[in-house]
């Protein structure tokens, strides 16, 4: 009971940190720098920029905390967060292993390095091999579902 009183006040304190932001953004006026220009720029840009990040922090933050808050209430169910954990890196250390590193011939950039190559290419196989799980996985589910009826 004390938490979801809790939580619900901070929802709506941070929505009307939102409201008031967005009224600000888009009621507040624009740069003088910009005043005039075909492009302007309103006056609170960084103050929203900033709002969203710190958002952005917030939930980062307690995507962080309460996962480690449920282990601690429920231990056998942080079994089940381990393995899920040990797949989701065992799948990056597959798709680093699987990456290659070799350098383009014809691109002249900073990144055009080895170890720049083999990060990026780990990162794009282990996007394929999540899409991939996450399509079979859609896939049982719908043909197991035709059976169940």
């Amino acid at each position: 009971m004390f938490n979801t009183k809790i939580s619900s006040i901070t929802l709506y304190i941070l929505l009307a940190l939102g409201v008031i932001m967005l009224i600000l953004f888009f009621a507040g006026g624009v740069t003088p720098e910009t005043a005039g220009l075909q492009q302007t720029e309103p006056k609170f840009t960084e103050t929203a920029l900033r709002l969203a990040y710190g958002f952005f922090g917030l939930a980062a933050l307690l995507a962080v905390i309460f996962p480690i808050l449920s282990i601690f209430s429920n231990p056998k169910g942080a079994i089940s967060v381990l393995i899920y954990l040990l797949v989701f890196v065992g799948v990056f250390v597959l798709a680093y292993l699987l990456a290659s590193n070799e350098v383009l011939p014809n691109l002249d950039i900073k990144a055009n390095v080895a170890g720049s190559i083999r990060f990026v290419d780990a990162g794009l196989i282990a996007v394929y091999i999540f899409g991939a799980i996450a399509f079979m996985g859609i896939a049982v589910t719908e043909i197991a579902g035709i059976f169940r009826k």
